[in-house]
């Protein structure tokens, strides 16, 4: 009896590993769909805003370029200005495979802090855009007295943009369920502003012209705008 119960239990463990084998995802997103090509894909100009190019280095990215690569398909950051003169920095980097084992971004949360900024608050918050409303999260950082700099992010993963944990799950779950790896990208802008209400303001400003700006499937897989 005790032998019987050992290999009804071994084969049930068989079982379970040959379903979790034949459940594993194993083509990627970005081949059916193709990588992000950022360079490409975002524009020097739209709206009232055009690419600062002299004005790069205003971008906060507090890790080398060796660890960026290391975890990052491509990454772009860049300065735009508005015709008034404000200015908004964009910084966006996608990987092209965003499995659970690879859940490799370095959120705002992390990376402002290990670059010496205090982070003051945090709030989830929606974006509203024509094409409907981003998930985001809101950042108040300060870099010692003299950098007050506001941050709206977030993250998709394939064509879903998501804020929490559990809402990055939920996305992944998506695609694995149907034997895809998801790609990720995290977009990311910030101001130099001591005005947190106008610095949000110029940030979705800048956020709705630029999602009008794009093809539709490149609004798909950098906001997660026009999914199901």
């Amino acid at each position: 009896m005790k032998r019987m119960h050992a290999w009804i239990i071994c084969a049930a463990a068989v079982v379970v590993a040959v379903a979790s084998h034949a459940f594993q995802p194993t083509e990627l997103l970005a081949q059916r769909l193709g990588d992000v090509d950022l360079e490409a894909v975002v524009p020097d100009q739209f709206g009232v805003w055009r690419r600062d190019a002299s004005n790069a280095a205003g971008v906060v990215d507090p890790q080398t370029k060796a660890f960026i690569d290391s975890i990052y398909t491509r990454t772009l950051a860049r300065v735009y200005v508005a015709d008034d003169g404000y200015r908004v920095m964009l910084s966006i980097a996608y990987s092209r495979d965003h499995s659970d084992n690879r859940d490799s971004f370095h959120r705002p949360e992390i990376c402002y802090p290990a670059s010496g900024f205090n982070i003051l608050s945090q709030a989830d918050a929606q974006v509203a855009t024509t094409y409907g409303d981003v998930s985001a999260r809101r950042l108040i950082t300060r870099l010692g007295a003299a950098r007050p700099e506001p941050v709206t992010y977030w993250v998709t993963i394939g064509e879903y943009a998501v804020v929490t944990g559990t809402d990055r799950k939920l996305a992944s779950l998506r695609y694995t369920s149907r034997g895809l790896i998801p790609d990720g990208l995290l977009f990311r802008v910030s101001s130099i502003d001591p005005s947190t209400d106008h610095a949000f303001a110029r940030q979705d400003q800048f956020i709705r012209e630029f999602v009008a700006a794009l093809a539709a499937q490149d609004r798909r897989r950098l906001a997660g705008l026009g999914s199901d």
